[in-house]
């Protein structure tokens, strides 16, 4: 059993919304911001269908959750997603394939196969801030310790707080020195 509550989050807009539609979709049960937003999920997430048309920049930290579902799951009509800070299909794909996931990339997307078992590596960030976050997302999920060269820049710069938030929920990393 998993529980996030966020405290502060006044609204939910534009591709927020459409996150936790996927979020919801995979089984998470999301409660709606009042004074706080709940996140809980009882079990791991389900495998679905999932089209990305709305959200394509956010195919890697799907696809880390995909990995937590038992059975196949699709992501598609996230074509766009080849063409942001690197080509995230495919970045996205070779990564967690390193890592242990069993992962088909298509030309719109990718076919993950899970629940996999994640294991820790050295792993490429791309110098893409979106695929270093969703790497650290499964490192924190794999047995074993991972390493991600290439994309620590990228990620201080688009998102700053995102180490120190994970650090303050008690994950165990930190940038090399």
């Amino acid at each position: 059993d998993s529980k996030l509550k966020l405290r502060g989050v006044k609204s939910v807009v534009g591709r927020d919304v459409a996150f936790l539609e996927v979020l919801k979709m995979a089984g998470l049960r999301v409660q709606a911001p009042t004074k706080s937003f709940v996140v809980e999920g009882k079990q791991n997430p389900r495998a679905a269908k999932l089209n990305l048309s709305r959200v394509p920049e956010l195919l890697p930290i799907i696809a880390v959750l995909a990995c937590k579902a038992k059975g196949k799951t699709l992501l598609w009509n996230a074509g766009e997603a080849r063409t942001m800070k690197s080509d995230r299909v495919s970045a996205t794909s070779r990564e967690l394939r390193r890592m242990g996931a069993k992962v088909l990339e298509r030309h719109d997307g990718l076919l993950i196969q899970g629940a996999t078992k994640l294991k820790g590596c050295e792993v490429d960030g791309h110098e893409d801030y979106a695929i270093v976050a969703a790497l650290v997302v499964a490192g924190l999920l794999a047995e074993g310790e991972i390493k991600i060269k290439n994309g620590a820049a990228a990620l201080r710069t688009s998102c700053s707080r995102f180490i120190s938030t994970f650090q303050k929920l008690g994950a165990d990393i930190k940038y090399a020195v």
